[in-house]
């Protein structure tokens, strides 16, 4: 801010070139490491600038998330009745577990958008800027790691004792949007925070915009390519060893909520063609590892599982992406929806 009100309001004495001292200020500034990238660039979903990002901390995306999980799981192991006030319903857990379950949410945009990023600037003939330069393949490979480490279903998985701590709430006290969707009618649905959170993660990985320049970087910059972030996406659900439980239940959520990325994607009229024939390769991979794991499983959830996939599997223009309700709403700051007034 300083900057750039130095640059558009400082008078300079009739004998100082004012061009050429304002250019010598930006430079300057340039080599403190200070950039300018737009609202509208660090708000789209499909941005891709490594230090455009809103609402998220540190020098670095990634290093942040794995910070912030940190202390995601530490106030979880401590979250209890203690968080709320005496007096106060219990059903009031939910209302405070929310913004903890989900603290991590604005540096998993961040880190998403590191893959498939590229440095840039605003650059000027002549201003010695660096123009473009696409986001190496270690840090995209590193934002990578990080996400799924945040799908693994044990990092998802409530503790048993805060669910058995939130009753329906009482009457008088409604549904809101600032509330976890449910499909367990009054009872609090403890599927659902984890479906929010990986469908909020795969809205970002499989962003149109994304797919189409991981698919171009991967065969030109030798950077991460799309084959091998999907392999790496099935690798961490599909081909993961069985979990039991509700970690297996979570298991196959995150699964389902792929697979309906997957088939939106591959049909999607803004997906490239290049895209496009990565994702019905890992598709057609896909179903074939199915079917095969269906002739030796005995489980018989697990056999439904596999089934409910092959199912869908047959009409992927039925899969919708961001299927589920949008999670919670969280920014301080936003455009204003008239849709909720």
């Amino acid at each position: 801010d300083k900057i750039s009100i130095t640059w558009g309001y400082q008078d300079f004495p009739k004998n100082i070139n004012e061009t050429e001292a304002l250019n010598a200020h930006l430079k300057t500034a340039g080599s403190k490491g200070y950039q300018f990238i737009s609202d509208v660039d660090a708000r789209a979903p499909g941005g891709l600038h490594p230090q455009a990002h809103l609402w998220d901390n540190g020098k670095n995306a990634v290093d942040e998330l794995n910070r912030v999980m940190n202390i995601r799981e530490k106030a979880l192991q401590n979250f209890g009745a203690a968080n709320i006030r005496t007096g106060t319903p219990m059903s009031f857990l939910e209302d405070v577990l929310v913004p903890i379950y989900l603290f991590h949410r604005y540096q998993l945009e961040a880190a998403t958008k590191i893959i498939g990023g590229m440095h840039y600037n605003y650059a000027l003939k002549g201003d010695g800027q660096v123009v473009t330069k696409p986001v190496a393949k270690p840090e995209e490979l590193k934002a990578l790691n990080a996400i799924l480490n945040a799908i693994d279903p044990e990092k998802l998985m409530l503790p048993q004792r805060i669910i058995d701590q939130i009753p329906p709430r009482p009457a008088g006290y409604g549904f809101n949007r600032e509330l976890f969707t449910k499909r367990t009618g009054l009872s609090f649905d403890a599927l659902s925070p984890a479906e929010t959170l990986t469908d909020f993660i795969f809205s970002f990985l499989f962003q149109t915009d994304r797919l189409n320049r991981i698919a171009q970087h991967g065969q030109t910059n030798n950077n991460l390519g799309l084959n091998e972030m999907v392999a790496s996406i099935i690798n961490k659900t599909w081909k993961a060893p069985r979990q039991a439980g509700m970690q297996g239940l979570l298991q196959m959520q995150n699964e389902q909520i792929l697979l309906t990325y997957l088939l939106s994607a591959s049909i999607n009229d803004n997906t490239s063609y290049a895209a496009k024939a990565v994702l019905q390769k890992n598709l057609a991979d896909l179903k074939t590892l199915i079917e095969k794991t269906q002739k030796g499983t005995s489980n018989e959830m697990y056999a439904g599982h596999l089934l409910l996939a092959l199912d869908r599997l047959k009409a992927p223009e039925k899969a919708k992406p961001t299927i589920h309700k949008a999670m919670p709403p969280g920014a301080p700051i936003g455009c204003f929806d008239e849709s909720l007034n």
